[in-house]
């Protein structure tokens, strides 16, 4: 009979100290034990393991609560800046984002592409818009620099081919800047078709494309004077029998409106031995 006394005193201080942590099953585990003397121990046991078992955090969660939670929350700037192309992330991230993806741009890119420029200097961020100003300035002094250095080296060695097809090169990247005045660039027009002509001077046999570039250059500029009559001229000499030379030919007379120059490179295309590639025919309708 004490047994029975001193387990009921049990159940009730065990189920008061149930209640005062606010355990769920608290009824459920006192309605065992009375019910079941002594045995509703081994019960109430197996309840709670199972229990405990049940609500245990999974393994991953368990992982993540060792991680302090500004981890989690901070974003990786590095890996957001390259989800997206550079120049849509000036658009689609903060201020301070953008800022910092241009500057690292300019670091690590000698070369800044013009078309990115653009779009941050029209950014409405306005120190964005500043470092792209100061980026296209860069990139400006930087070409006319080159220029200017590629210009000694070719006077002191006139003859380098190799020299001229460089200065061509950085030439044509300056005239190509979106941000530079039209008198500079008509200057720079005016020295690279320069230029073309001294290679070709050097070596008229060395690239067709050359004599093309020319006759773009001076198309641009509304230069389509007597000097492509003689560069029609030369391309025969120097490429003769060619589609090539035919098709520039048929192009200066179209530029020049001198159907007598048209008429005469027609004739010799025909009485020659080329077949003109699908390309040139096309060419060759829509001068005719």
């Amino acid at each position: 009979m004490l047994w029975f006394v001193i387990y009921y005193v049990a159940v009730v201080l065990y189920s008061i100290i149930l209640i005062v942590l606010k355990r769920p099953s608290a009824f459920l585990q006192f309605l065992i034990l009375v019910s079941v003397p002594f045995a509703g121990v081994l019960l109430v046991a197996a309840l709670v393991w199972k229990g405990r078992d049940a609500t245990a955090l999974p393994e991953w969660l368990i992982r993540r609560e060792q991680v302090p939670e500004t981890d989690w929350l901070i974003p990786d700037k590095e890996k957001e800046k390259n989800i997206v192309p550079f120049a849509d992330a000036l658009y689609l991230n903060s201020s301070v984002l953008r800022r910092q993806l241009l500057i690292d741009m300019l670091k690590k890119q000698q070369h800044v592409r013009q078309d990115v420029l653009k779009q941050a200097l029209q950014n409405d961020d306005s120190e964005t818009a500043h470092y792209a100003a100061v980026a296209i300035q860069k990139s400006k002094s930087d070409t006319m620099r080159a220029i200017q250095k590629l210009e000694e080296r070719v006077k002191e060695s006139p003859e380098d081919i190799v020299l001229f097809y460089e200065l061509k090169n950085e030439l044509l990247s300056a005239i190509e800047l979106e941000f530079i005045d039209e008198v500079t660039q008509y200057q720079l027009r005016q020295r690279y078709i320069q230029v073309l002509r001294e290679i070709v001077a050097i070596a008229p046999t060395r690239d067709f494309k050359i004599y093309q570039e020319i006759v773009v250059q001076k198309e641009l500029l509304g230069e389509v004077d007597e000097e492509l009559d003689q560069l029609s001229e030369n391309v025969h000499t120097y490429f003769p029998g060619t589609e090539e030379a035919y098709l520039l030919s048929m192009k200066i007379a179209y530029l020049r409106k001198n159907q007598t120059m048209l008429q005469s490179v027609l004739s010799n295309l025909r009485a020659s031995s080329i077949q003109l590639s699908p390309a040139g025919l096309e060419k060759l309708r829509f001068w005719m």
